[in-house]
């Protein structure tokens, strides 16, 4: 709620764009999301391992999530060593 010279104003906010496109994905990819949000980036391997999953699962949640808009790779070129996956802000 926002005090107004007059009154109160009440902002009300519907689900984003993001959260509906997350609720389509599989519990695994949400689970790698939020790993990536709360960690601010990780590499594909930090995720496989926090998940429990192989470095080919992982990737396919990934690409999943990056072919949705909602993670992106931040590498300096295709093998890149050191690329790691953030959260895509809009």
């Amino acid at each position: 709620m926002h005090p107004t010279p007059g009154g109160v104003r009440v902002t009300l906010r519907g689900p984003t764009a993001e959260s509906e496109k997350l609720r389509e994905m599989p519990e695994l990819a949400r689970a790698i999301y939020e790993m990536i949000g709360g960690a601010g980036q990780l590499r594909t391997g930090e995720i496989a391992a926090m998940a429990g999953i192989v470095r080919r699962t992982a990737l396919r949640h990934l690409n999943v999530l990056a072919d949705a808009g909602l993670v992106r790779r931040v590498a300096k070129s295709c093998n890149d060593p050191h690329a790691h996956w953030v959260i895509r802000r809009t």
